[in-house]
């Protein structure tokens, strides 16, 4: 429930506090420190180990909240959200080392996948508390986000055992596909060259992804005059769409390349988001977000697993931090670039180039796909 913030900050920085386009530089910002993050969280994981890291990040991340609240200036919730973003992306990496550790290579797609309904689980919950919550008060927002982040951290120290090292599994689910031979060794994803080609695809994807947190709430409030509580509808629907299909969606696929199923799913992000200048009203609002999350269930779990079947057990860290990086660099240029279209050549111009960018990084990834298996 701990990202409920996240939905309404690109509303809360541009009306709330009145800092129009400079919301998303500051947003940008927050993938700066996402970056950060990722990376030492990675590091920090294969050194630690997953439980610490995470439970130090939830921790920290209710302090920065706290402190959050109280940002009113624009330098001063650039910092508040650079430093919030190296403390909170830091449990990426850790928890899916964790996810990996406990599941053996044939079940970490559907492993993943359940993670992330957990996520989602929250997300929807938060999504509608969060709403109502801005309406009132977005000082409670980040009073809630704190109290969440606590709470994670004390189940964590109470609940969830030691968490191992990943072990090398005789079953690997890339096994069946063409696209995610494993590496063998300790070898740095700077050296792997088809990751980094892979990884570049998807920074690019992460623009498409982070439209959904930053653009779409301004573009439903400005353009389609849903209040905050609707628009928490609206991502309730996402969530609540993840829980009922995911699992079942990526059992369906695991069978497939994760590099062609990406594909797929990043198609129908951008496709998602291309049809909203034409309709208007909460009912389309909530059929193309259905459209998105269809390629959010196909991209998200696949990515991961790709990730982490490409990787040598000792440097499973370090491939999921790079991926986390990645991610963050898209919510640095992602955010920025899409409020300044945004603002100054078009609100309906962010959606045609979303569903431009979709054809082509489909298009990509199944490149990368056949070239892999003309390889082997």
């Amino acid at each position: 429930m701990g990202t409920m913030v996240l939905p309404y900050l690109t509303i809360y920085l541009s009306d709330e506090l009145g800092l129009g386009a400079l919301a998303g530089l500051i947003i940008g910002l927050y993938g700066v420190g996402g970056i950060l993050g990722s990376f030492l969280g990675g590091w920090a994981t294969d050194r630690f180990g997953p439980r610490p890291v995470m439970t130090a990040s939830l921790v920290l991340s209710a302090g920065v909240f706290l402190v959050l609240k109280d940002a009113r200036s624009a330098q001063a919730c650039g910092a508040g959200l650079l430093v919030l973003a190296i403390v909170v992306e830091g449990i990426r990496p850790a928890a899916s080392v964790a996810m990996a550790s406990a599941c053996p290579g044939a079940l970490r797609t559907r492993g993943f996948a359940l993670q992330r309904l957990a996520i989602n689980a929250g997300m929807a919950l938060g999504a509608l508390a969060g709403g109502y919550l801005a309406e009132w008060d977005y000082n409670a927002l980040f009073l809630v986000d704190a109290a969440t982040c606590l709470a994670s951290a004390a189940f964590l120290v109470w609940a969830v055992p030691s968490l191992g090292v990943v072990a090398p599994s005789a079953t690997q689910e890339g096994a069946q596909t063409d696209s995610t031979p494993r590496i063998e060794g300790n070898l740095s994803p700077w050296r792997d060259a088809q990751f980094l080609l892979v990884m570049g695809l998807m920074g690019v994807s992460s623009f498409l992804f982070f439209n959904l947190f930053t653009v779409l709430p301004l573009y439903l409030h400005d353009v389609y005059d849903l209040s905050e509580s609707r628009i928490g509808l609206v991502f309730a629907c996402n969530t609540a769409i993840i829980l009922l299909f995911e699992m079942v969606l990526t059992h369906r696929t695991s069978a497939h390349s994760p590099l062609r199923v990406i594909g797929v799913g990043v198609l129908f992000l951008g496709v998602g988001v291309a049809f909203l200048p034409w309709g208007h009203g909460l009912g389309f609002a909530l059929f193309c977000v259905a459209l998105y999350t269809i390629g959010e269930m196909l991209m998200a779990p696949a990515g991961t697993a790709y990730t982490a079947q490409r990787a040598a057990p000792k440097s499973i860290g370090k491939y999921m931090g790079m991926m986390s990086m990645v991610f963050s660099l898209g919510h640095v240029i992602g955010p920025a670039g899409s409020l300044f279209i945004y603002h100054n050549l078009g609100r309906d111009i962010v959606w045609h180039a979303s569903g431009a960018l979709g054809l082509v990084l489909c298009a990509g990834y199944f490149l990368v796909a056949a070239r892999s298996l003309r390889h082997r």
